[in-house]
């Protein structure tokens, strides 16, 4: 028997060959971007997440993004948002089914963001949602934010390079860094801020 060498039409990471009878690939997030609104010491950070699965991420499975180093935020229910519901995907926990709620959780340095999955996520499906968090008031590198779901190994997000959420602020002379992640810019003395204090959460 032959086999056929041409790409079938696919999701993504085609390549020759792909074709060949029960070849099976990883599944894997075929878009995992991710980005923030906000790159100041104690501002309100808008984390915004697009993905896309290769596999149906059934309900009862949990999407995990991990790395929010230097992010401040209660341990507990997290709040999701987004313009096309996409949110409503997800619920709180076990115990807490109301639907767009993440849970955010602190484990040692690591701050990770647990999404367990009410609706399910299609095969193919692209997925957009918002949280919040408050950034530290010390300034800090980016960080390597990983996202993995059951079968779906982890693996980095990718940083999109413009978040489409972030305001006309004439602090944000920034540009080249405001996407990466959960990075505030070191305090400054200017016309809108003398100093830099965090109030709580």
């Amino acid at each position: 028997m032959t086999l056929p060498e041409e790409a079938p039409c696919c999701l993504c990471d085609v390549e020759a060959g792909d074709a060949r009878p029960m070849l099976v690939k990883q599944a894997k997030f075929c878009i995992k971007s991710i980005c923030q609104s906000s790159s100041h010491p104690c501002d309100n950070n808008t984390i915004t997440v697009t993905i896309s699965p290769t596999t149906e991420i059934v309900k009862g499975d949990t999407v995990t993004l991990t790395g929010f180093g230097g992010a401040v935020a209660p341990s507990g229910a997290m709040q999701l948002s987004s313009d096309t519901n996409d949110h409503l995907h997800f619920v709180g926990s076990s115990s807490d089914q109301t639907q767009g709620l993440g849970e955010w959780a602190v484990a040692g340095a690591n701050q990770v963001l647990k999404l367990l999955v009410d609706k399910p996520l299609e095969c193919s499906g692209q997925y957009v949602f918002s949280f919040t968090v408050k950034n530290p008031q010390k300034g800090q590198s980016c960080k390597q934010i990983s996202i993995s779901s059951g079968s779906i190994l982890s693996a980095p997000m990718d940083v999109q390079p413009e978040c489409g959420i972030l305001c006309v602020d004439t602090r944000l002379h920034d540009q080249a860094h405001r996407a990466d992640i959960c990075r505030p810019v070191l305090p400054e003395y200017n016309l809108y801020q003398v100093g830099v204090h965090c109030s709580s959460f």
